[in-house]
């Protein structure tokens, strides 16, 4: 995904939020990433 489409997607709420770390960087935290790519697996899956 493009940076433009994961901050579009946490502006609606359907990625998880980033953690400010500095004043420019952010991260996201692995388990929460994996989470959202699972239940994206799931989802396609039915």
């Amino acid at each position: 995904m493009s940076r433009g489409t994961i901050y579009n997607k946490i502006h609606a709420g359907t990625f998880p939020k980033q953690i400010p770390i500095g004043a420019n960087l952010v991260v996201w935290l692995e388990r929460d990433v994996q989470q959202w790519m699972q239940e994206q697996v799931d989802k396609s899956r039915g």
